[in-house]
Protein backbone atom coordinates (compact mmCIF):
# COMPACT_ATOMS: atom_id res chain seq x y z
CA UNK A 1 0.00 0.00 0.00
CA UNK A 2 1.52 3.34 -1.02
CA UNK A 3 2.08 6.05 1.58
CA UNK A 4 0.54 9.34 0.48
CA UNK A 5 0.42 11.85 3.28
CA UNK A 6 -2.08 14.70 3.55
CA UNK A 7 -0.05 17.74 4.49
CA UNK A 8 -0.55 21.47 4.13
CA UNK A 9 3.17 21.54 3.31
CA UNK A 10 2.56 19.73 0.03
CA UNK A 11 0.16 20.12 -2.87
CA UNK A 12 -3.22 18.50 -2.56
CA UNK A 13 -3.75 15.31 -4.56
CA UNK A 14 -5.36 15.95 -7.95
CA UNK A 15 -8.81 14.73 -6.99
CA UNK A 16 -11.91 15.90 -8.80
CA UNK A 17 -14.29 13.76 -6.77
CA UNK A 18 -15.67 14.12 -3.28
CA UNK A 19 -17.59 11.61 -1.22
CA UNK A 20 -19.86 11.95 1.80
CA UNK A 21 -19.63 8.41 3.19
CA UNK A 22 -18.50 4.90 2.37
CA UNK A 23 -18.60 1.63 4.33
CA UNK A 24 -16.84 -1.62 3.49
CA UNK A 25 -15.79 -4.72 5.46
CA UNK A 26 -16.65 -3.09 8.79
CA UNK A 27 -14.67 0.09 8.02
CA UNK A 28 -16.25 3.53 7.65
CA UNK A 29 -15.05 6.82 6.16
CA UNK A 30 -17.24 9.92 6.00
CA UNK A 31 -17.23 13.70 5.85
CA UNK A 32 -17.57 15.36 9.25
CA UNK A 33 -16.48 18.68 10.70
CA UNK A 34 -15.05 18.20 14.21
CA UNK A 35 -16.47 21.60 15.16
CA UNK A 36 -19.94 20.03 15.00
CA UNK A 37 -21.42 17.59 17.53
CA UNK A 38 -19.62 14.34 18.32
CA UNK A 39 -20.71 12.00 15.51
CA UNK A 40 -22.56 8.83 16.62
CA UNK A 41 -20.14 6.61 14.63
CA UNK A 42 -17.30 7.83 16.85
CA UNK A 43 -18.71 5.77 19.73
CA UNK A 44 -17.97 2.51 17.89
CA UNK A 45 -14.19 2.72 18.35
CA UNK A 46 -11.97 1.59 21.22
CA UNK A 47 -9.14 4.09 20.63
CA UNK A 48 -8.52 7.47 18.99
CA UNK A 49 -5.44 8.18 16.89
CA UNK A 50 -5.20 11.54 15.12
CA UNK A 51 -2.64 13.75 13.42
CA UNK A 52 -4.51 17.07 13.48
CA UNK A 53 -3.70 20.17 11.49
CA UNK A 54 -1.05 22.44 12.95
CA UNK A 55 -1.73 26.15 13.20
CA UNK A 56 0.30 27.07 10.11
CA UNK A 57 -1.54 24.47 8.03
CA UNK A 58 -5.06 24.86 9.39
CA UNK A 59 -6.06 27.69 7.05
CA UNK A 60 -4.85 25.67 4.05
CA UNK A 61 -6.90 22.64 5.12
CA UNK A 62 -9.98 24.74 5.85
CA UNK A 63 -9.75 26.50 2.48
CA UNK A 64 -9.34 23.17 0.64
CA UNK A 65 -12.43 21.84 2.42
CA UNK A 66 -14.44 25.01 1.87
CA UNK A 67 -15.07 25.65 5.59
CA UNK A 68 -12.78 28.42 6.77
CA UNK A 69 -15.07 30.33 9.12
CA UNK A 70 -13.85 28.69 12.35
CA UNK A 71 -10.67 29.63 14.19
CA UNK A 72 -7.79 27.28 14.91
CA UNK A 73 -8.36 27.76 18.62
CA UNK A 74 -11.94 26.48 18.22
CA UNK A 75 -10.61 23.53 16.22
CA UNK A 76 -8.33 22.49 19.11
CA UNK A 77 -11.15 22.99 21.63
CA UNK A 78 -13.37 20.73 19.52
CA UNK A 79 -10.69 18.01 19.40
CA UNK A 80 -10.34 18.11 23.19
CA UNK A 81 -14.16 18.00 23.55
CA UNK A 82 -14.36 14.83 21.43
CA UNK A 83 -11.58 13.13 23.40
CA UNK A 84 -13.29 14.02 26.69
CA UNK A 85 -16.75 12.98 25.48
CA UNK A 86 -15.61 9.53 24.32
CA UNK A 87 -13.38 8.84 27.33
CA UNK A 88 -11.43 6.12 25.51
CA UNK A 89 -7.65 5.89 25.06
CA UNK A 90 -6.49 8.61 22.68
CA UNK A 91 -3.18 9.42 20.98
CA UNK A 92 -2.22 12.41 18.86
CA UNK A 93 0.90 13.79 17.24
CA UNK A 94 1.04 17.45 18.30
CA UNK A 95 3.31 20.47 18.50
CA UNK A 96 4.20 22.23 21.75
CA UNK A 97 1.90 25.14 20.87
CA UNK A 98 -1.09 22.75 21.06
CA UNK A 99 -0.36 21.60 24.62
CA UNK A 100 -2.34 24.26 26.47
CA UNK A 101 -5.60 23.72 24.56
CA UNK A 102 -5.37 19.93 24.29
CA UNK A 103 -3.95 19.29 27.79
CA UNK A 104 -2.92 15.64 27.37
CA UNK A 105 -2.28 13.31 30.30
CA UNK A 106 1.16 12.33 28.97
CA UNK A 107 3.55 13.28 26.17
CA UNK A 108 6.58 11.59 24.65
CA UNK A 109 8.97 12.86 21.95
CA UNK A 110 8.31 11.75 18.37
CA UNK A 111 9.09 13.04 14.86
CA UNK A 112 6.84 13.89 11.94
CA UNK A 113 8.56 14.39 8.55
CA UNK A 114 11.85 14.57 10.46
CA UNK A 115 10.71 17.41 12.73
CA UNK A 116 10.56 16.95 16.51
CA UNK A 117 7.11 17.05 18.09
CA UNK A 118 5.14 15.18 20.73
CA UNK A 119 3.02 12.06 20.94
CA UNK A 120 0.25 13.03 23.34
CA UNK A 121 -2.00 10.55 25.13
CA UNK A 122 -5.20 10.71 27.15
CA UNK A 123 -6.78 7.89 29.18
CA UNK A 124 -3.78 5.71 28.28
CA UNK A 125 -0.16 5.18 29.19
CA UNK A 126 2.30 6.70 26.75
CA UNK A 127 4.61 4.63 24.59
CA UNK A 128 7.89 5.54 22.90
CA UNK A 129 8.27 5.41 19.12
CA UNK A 130 10.40 7.30 16.61
CA UNK A 131 7.92 8.63 14.02
CA UNK A 132 4.24 9.33 13.46
CA UNK A 133 4.08 6.24 11.22
CA UNK A 134 5.45 4.13 14.07
CA UNK A 135 2.85 5.66 16.41
CA UNK A 136 -0.05 4.78 14.08
CA UNK A 137 1.30 1.23 13.75
CA UNK A 138 1.70 0.85 17.53
CA UNK A 139 -1.89 1.93 18.11
CA UNK A 140 -3.05 -0.56 15.46
CA UNK A 141 -1.12 -3.35 17.18
CA UNK A 142 -2.71 -2.60 20.56
CA UNK A 143 -6.36 -1.84 19.69
CA UNK A 144 -9.08 -3.33 17.48
CA UNK A 145 -11.10 -0.40 16.11
CA UNK A 146 -9.39 2.95 15.58
CA UNK A 147 -11.10 6.32 15.27
CA UNK A 148 -9.36 9.05 13.29
CA UNK A 149 -11.52 12.17 12.90
CA UNK A 150 -8.72 14.10 11.11
CA UNK A 151 -7.99 11.30 8.65
CA UNK A 152 -6.55 13.20 5.67
CA UNK A 153 -5.25 10.62 3.19
CA UNK A 154 -5.62 7.71 5.60
CA UNK A 155 -2.37 7.22 7.52
CA UNK A 156 -4.39 5.63 10.36
CA UNK A 157 -6.50 3.53 7.98
CA UNK A 158 -3.32 2.14 6.38
CA UNK A 159 -1.96 1.07 9.77
CA UNK A 160 -5.28 -0.49 10.77
CA UNK A 161 -5.45 -2.53 7.56
CA UNK A 162 -1.80 -3.56 7.83
CA UNK A 163 -2.49 -5.13 11.23
CA UNK A 164 -5.90 -6.57 10.39
CA UNK A 165 -7.84 -4.03 12.47
CA UNK A 166 -10.86 -1.88 11.57
CA UNK A 167 -11.31 1.89 11.46
CA UNK A 168 -13.76 4.76 11.66
CA UNK A 169 -12.28 7.69 9.73
CA UNK A 170 -13.64 11.14 9.00
CA UNK A 171 -12.40 14.42 7.61
CA UNK A 172 -14.03 17.75 6.82
CA UNK A 173 -12.71 17.49 3.25
CA UNK A 174 -14.82 15.26 1.00
CA UNK A 175 -11.80 14.74 -1.27
CA UNK A 176 -10.00 13.01 1.60
CA UNK A 177 -13.05 10.81 2.16
CA UNK A 178 -13.02 9.91 -1.53
CA UNK A 179 -9.27 9.17 -1.43
CA UNK A 180 -9.50 6.81 1.58
CA UNK A 181 -12.56 5.06 0.16
CA UNK A 182 -10.96 4.55 -3.26
CA UNK A 183 -7.36 3.77 -2.27
CA UNK A 184 -7.96 1.70 0.87
CA UNK A 185 -11.52 0.41 0.78
CA UNK A 186 -12.10 -0.59 -2.84
CA UNK A 187 -14.64 2.13 -3.62
CA UNK A 188 -15.55 2.33 -7.29
CA UNK A 189 -17.21 5.64 -8.23
CA UNK A 190 -19.92 4.03 -10.36
CA UNK A 191 -20.81 1.31 -7.83
CA UNK A 192 -22.78 3.32 -5.29
CA UNK A 193 -24.64 0.55 -3.38
CA UNK A 194 -22.35 0.98 -0.33
CA UNK A 195 -22.44 4.77 -0.21
CA UNK A 196 -24.88 7.05 1.49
Amino acid sequence: MKKTYHSALWSEQCLDNELERYESDGNIVFRHDVLQLVHPDFYHADVIYIEPAWKDGYEVYAERAGCKEQSYDNYLIAIRRIIAALGIPAYSVIGKAMLKRLSPDFTAPVKIHGYPCLLASWNAEPFVVKTNYDAADEVAKRYDRILDFCCGYGNTARSALRFGKSFVCSDFNGKCVYYVAKEMMGYEPYNSDKTS
